[in-house]
């Protein structure tokens, strides 16, 4: 499918993938997005569509791994 044609909105199977529920649960998909903090707008039938765009700004869908966390040994090492 072309980028000119595809919908401004992920699919419903997109959006039960991010939610982790299925497709037809529509009011807990709202929930679960607003939890998430994740912008959409309930349709005409309740169905919670997110925008495309919002995935692919970054050219990434991917998060950034964060560094892991280091012992401060200075600081424990004072409390001992």
């Amino acid at each position: 499918m072309s980028s000119q044609h595809e919908s401004p909105w992920l699919s419903e199977a997109a959006v039960g993938e991010l939610t982790g529920l299925l497709p037809t649960s529509y009011k807990a998909q709202c929930r679960k997005l607003a939890q998430m903090n994740i912008k959409f707008v309930p349709s005409a039938n309740g169905r919670p569509l997110v925008e495309r765009a919002l995935f692919l700004a970054s050219g990434s869908t991917t998060a950034t791994p964060r560094a892991r966390a280091k012992p401060n040994w200075s600081a424990i090492r004072r409390a001992g």
